[in-house]
């Protein structure tokens, strides 16, 4: 018997069909926001903050930078 697919997730953008590429947004949404924040417009924090897009789901995108060496030392893995 084939397993059942999960239905992919579509963009957090309300009446977008399209589906998710990062952050809760679709390729198109993402895209834009990007050059927003590339530009100063706004921080990702602050598009989070307000509802807009999810957090990052990267591990070293903490909300005090933190990079992924520090991550690690402080799980006692270096």
């Amino acid at each position: 018997m084939k397993a059942k697919q999960e239905k992919p997730k579509l963009c957090m953008v309300t009446g977008c069909q399209r589906t998710i590429r990062s952050r809760g947004l679709c390729d198109l949404h993402y895209t834009y926001l990007a050059l927003k924040v590339k530009r100063g417009k706004y921080t990702w924090d602050q598009l989070v903050e307000s509802g807009v897009c999810l957090a990052s789901a990267r591990i070293n995108a903490g909300q005090n930078g933190v990079g992924m060496a520090t991550f690690l030392k402080e799980k006692g893995l270096e």
